[in-house]
């Protein structure tokens, strides 16, 4: 999707980052924020470096943290190498270290620390808003120049639309929501998703077997993996923390437990921070008894009973 401005910020930052995207997008103006706008399956430096070659303007929300950021220091350097505008927000009473200092020392800064945040942001998206409009006044001056007009001979008047049915319009309106509709949930981002998942298909009775779960999630913030039971004779549902914060994608492992001989089937969710859910995931095992050798024959032993075989 075209867009007119980066926002760049450290994720110590995001709600403040996220605001400004919102008050800037509240006046028309397209931005592109990660992760929201990264699509899947793409390298992030690349996406990155791509968003800042198509953008006009650079929001740059300043911080303490933002100043200890290399992240934030290579995009700043790819903007300024590209002549994209600079516009620092900065929002904690901090000055830019070394390397930050030598791109953005000549940009207009706009302090917006004190409250309220959304005043600042009110005169951000205004700001934003006049360096647009120069800028595409501007590159239209560049293009035409003023001396090349001729005053004598008058535009051309468009031809008058046809009228048109009102069931075009009808339509038009229903593409119209259409399209805010698929804008809306990809905002709100998709759920997490199970991509794989390994199980032993046989396991021992009152043991702990340990498997793993391959996941993918664009938000990174699943909080919670659940394992429903859908068939089993006695087993406890089991809920862990896999402790992937942050994480976009990886694997996590987890450890499973029969009390008794039985055939066990399981489905798997996963849960992200804002109660949105995975497609489940079944799988199942065979827990059977364990077996040993003793000095009289074979000992078979579970978790409720023991004999031996002569």
């Amino acid at each position: 999707m075209a867009h007119d401005v980066f926002i760049s910020y450290s994720s110590a930052d995001r709600p403040v980052a996220e605001a400004a995207c919102a008050a800037l997008e509240s006046r028309g103006i397209r931005c592109w924020i990660a992760p929201r706008d990264i699509l899947p399956g793409l390298d992030l430096g690349a996406a990155i470096i791509k968003a800042i070659e198509g953008c006009r303007v650079m929001v740059l929300v300043f911080s303490k943290s933002a100043n200890r950021s290399g992240q934030i220091k290579r995009e700043v350097e790819r903007a300024v190498a590209k002549g994209v505008t600079l516009v620092p927000l900065r929002i904690e009473d901090a000055l830019p270290e070394k390397t930050l200092e030598y791109f953005i020392s000549t940009a207009h800064w706009l302090d917006a620390w004190t409250p309220p945040l959304e005043k600042h942001l009110e005169r951000l998206a205004e700001t934003v808003h006049l360096l647009l409009t120069r800028t595409t006044r501007d590159s239209i001056e560049s293009v035409v120049p003023a001396s090349k007009a001729s005053p004598t001979i008058p535009p051309a008047q468009p031809a008058p639309l046809p009228a048109r049915p009102a069931c075009f319009y009808l339509v038009a309106a229903a593409g119209v929501l259409a399209c805010f509709a698929v804008l809306s949930f990809a905002r709100r981002g998709s759920p997490p998703e199970i991509v794989a998942l390994d199980f032993p298909d046989s396991v021992t009775a009152g043991s702990r077997t340990s498997g793993s779960l391959q996941f993918r999630d664009l938000q990174g913030d699943i909080v919670s993996a659940r394992f429903a039971v859908v068939e089993a004779q006695e087993f406890e549902p089991v809920t862990l923390d896999p402790r992937v914060s942050g994480q976009k994608a990886g694997r996590f492992a987890f450890a499973l437990r029969s009390p008794v001989p039985q055939r066990v089937t399981l489905e798997a969710t996963l849960v992200d921070a804002r109660g949105r859910k995975s497609d489940p995931f079944r799988f199942s095992f065979e827990a059977k008894a364990s077996g040993r050798k003793s000095q009289r024959g074979w000992t078979i032993e579970t978790p409720k009973f023991k004999f031996g075989i002569r």
